[in-house]
């Protein structure tokens, strides 16, 4: 297991502070899971051999030899990582969140994503995302419910699990993929971020 000391707090404020707060550091909720594909997609455009250089197992590994998109690895090593590329070339918010969404957009190509939001419409693919979410997370639950005018998404997962940036990365995949189904940018909000659940409310304006 990677301890909190393994990790060069200086350079990975944001790693260290995750994995500090996940019960058994990296070893945690290994019950949870996330595809690989959201590693990979991660990874995508950046100095592997750099990063992986400056991290600890098992990430280095995870960095240098990301298993085939379709795999299982799990859910902390997925958001360790994620946090060690926010501290790395994301020191913003804003940055973290428009880093989010080029990725959902690269996703959103994909003949699937393309089909399901030429027909379904943006409440329709927020509601889709939360079954669909069951095929890239293994441990963890995404429910939609109608608010007025819109949608709530409620996310929840063991405590500290996806938490802090995970949490707003989330508004930037969202407001993508509605922008992408209304055909006009959405709104989506962070309500409430805690260690065991997000919340976010969904508004949106369709054209035509």
């Amino acid at each position: 297991m990677a301890a909190n000391s393994d990790i060069d707090a200086g350079r990975f404020p944001h790693l260290a502070a995750y994995v500090a707060v996940l019960p058994q550091g990296l070893d945690s909720y290994t019950e949870c899971r996330s595809r690989a594909t959201l590693v990979t997609s991660a990874l995508e455009g950046h100095d592997i051999g750099a990063l992986a250089a400056a991290l600890p197992e098992p990430l280095r590994d995870l960095a240098e030899h990301p298993p085939l998109p379709g795999a299982w690895v799990p859910a902390a090593h997925s958001d360790a990582l994620f946090h060690a590329l926010v501290d790395l070339h994301y020191p913003t918010l804003e940055a973290m969140l428009a880093w989010t969404r080029q990725r959902t957009h690269r996703t959103a190509r994909s003949r699937m994503y393309r089909a399901l939001t030429r027909m379904t419409g943006p409440k329709m693919v927020l509601k889709t995302s939360a079954v669909v979410h069951g095929m890239f997370q293994r441990g963890t639950h995404l429910t939609a419910t109608p608010s007025e005018g819109g949608l709530l998404l409620r996310l929840e997962h063991p405590p500290y699990l996806h938490y802090g940036w995970n949490h707003h990365s989330n508004v930037g995949m969202f407001e993508v993929l509605v922008e992408i189904a209304a055909g006009a940018p959405g709104r989506v909000a962070l309500l409430d971020s805690q260690p065991g659940f997000a919340l976010y409310s969904a508004h949106w304006h369709e054209l035509g």
